[in-house]
């Protein structure tokens, strides 16, 4: 077996018409995974967990990590998927690009994919060959996030509203005020206060406590429902996130003549807006947000192709890589044999070593070539060189140095006979 086909990934994804039941079931801790009292071998084990998979990237034997991912996720074995060799490999490129998530071009994988190896290194799960597969993957996602637009624009309709305020260019003497304090209305806060840290943020809710916990955890102000009508009144833009009730923006009596913008996320709508009463001011409907997002994944989508050709790039690089890897013990026996050869060989030992060190580079250039356009079985050193020397076509000399064909040169050292 080659180093390839021992790569395996085995566990539990979003494509399952089930995911969302096995991932509200259980959450795995890295060290629970790592330190499984089953798992006695130490093989290279890699631990991922996202908000859209449950996977173990593994080194070695698959059925180990089979029984340890079952038993934490309280699921039968044949629930998990497995897949191995290439198959597995590829798997895990399109992971760390983006290309095998709920919404292609994730931006937060490829940070969950590094620190993922990060933690295995950490426990010692790691041995050199996964860590080189994991920066083949690594390169691989930064290429198509610098080359492609796979991973740009917004997919989520929380980051929508900083989309829509970004094209009006605001100053910071302009005041936002979230409506609502559940987890929506908290993701909005936390992007405005991301993004326009110096303008002022007021958290107002129906419920004063949960208003208060929000603004205290995000340091902003907070204000009792209360005090909407008056909150309205004095912000520039207002973001509803709760549960909508057709508030007429006439029983707010808000001042016509003072500017802004309103973005209502409510579902159903939160105001009751009259374009023609308030042409003054700049409303956006969750449909607005909608947009946003289906223009960036349409825009995603047909960067697919062209990040594929990249991962696929980088994906045959590392499978070129990994077969003269394995045979790198050969290789190194190669090259011993034609040096001892070159520094053996009369006419040669005339030249410079630059010369023979040109000849050398040849042979091994050569030799590799042989090596990755060949699928090798497990045979003796001695049988590798055997069929490279016997090859069709291959020259007399063992070398195949240009200038001793020339003149014809040929001595025991470096023939194949």
């Amino acid at each position: 077996m080659n180093l390839v086909d021992n790569i395996f990934v085995v566990g539990v994804n979003h494509t399952l018409n089930n995911w969302d039941q096995i991932k509200s079931r259980v959450n795995p801790s890295i060290e629970s995974i790592y330190q499984h009292p089953e798992d006695a071998n130490s093989d290279p084990l890699v631990f991922v967990n996202t908000c859209n998979r449950i996977e173990l990237y593994g080194f070695g034997k698959a059925c180990d990590a089979k029984k340890i991912l079952a038993d934490k996720l309280s699921v039968q074995i044949s629930d998990l998927n497995l897949i191995k060799g290439e198959e597995a490999i590829k798997h895990m490129f399109q992971v760390s690009c983006g290309l095998n998530s709920h919404l292609v071009g994730e931006v937060e994988i490829l940070g969950q994919f590094k620190q993922s190896f990060k933690e295995a290194k950490s426990h010692n799960r790691l041995n050199g060959y996964m860590e080189r597969l994991a920066n083949s993957c690594i390169q691989s996602a930064k290429e198509i996030r610098s080359e492609t637009n796979l991973t740009k624009g917004t997919t989520s309709i929380s980051y929508a509203v900083i989309q829509l305020l970004k094209e009006l260019d605001l100053s910071e003497s302009k005041s936002f005020l979230v409506l609502g304090a559940g987890d929506f209305a908290a993701t909005i806060a936390k992007n405005i206060i991301a993004y326009y840290p110096q303008n002022k943020l007021s958290i107002c809710n129906r419920t004063l406590e949960n208003a208060k916990a929000l603004a205290n955890a995000i340091n902003c102000d907070f204000q009792p429902y209360e005090n909407l009508k008056q909150c309205i009144n004095e912000s520039t833009i207002i973001v509803s996130a709760v549960p909508g009730n057709k508030l007429s923006l006439a029983d707010l009596a808000i001042d016509q003549s003072s500017e802004k913008i309103i973005i209502d996320l409510s579902v159903p709508e939160y105001f009751d807006f009259n374009a023609e009463q308030y042409g003054n001011i700049k409303y956006f409907s969750i449909e607005d947000a909608t947009q946003i997002v289906d223009d960036s994944m349409s825009e995603r989508k047909q960067c697919i192709p062209e990040a594929k050709q990249i991962m696929t790039r980088h994906l045959h690089e590392f499978l070129e890589w990994s077969k003269l890897y394995e045979k790198s013990h050969i290789i190194k026996e190669w090259k011993d044999t034609v040096e001892k050869a070159t520094n053996s060989c009369p006419f040669l030992k005339t030249k410079s070593y630059l010369e023979r060190q040109t000849v050398i580079k040849k042979s091994m250039s050569k030799f590799m070539r042989f090596i990755k356009e060949n699928k090798l079985s497990e045979s003796t050193n001695k049988n590798v060189f055997s069929d490279y020397l016997n090859q069709e076509g291959n020259p007399e000399c063992l070398l195949d140095n240009e200038e001793c064909k020339e003149r014809n040169h040929k001595c025991e050292t470096c023939s194949k006979a």
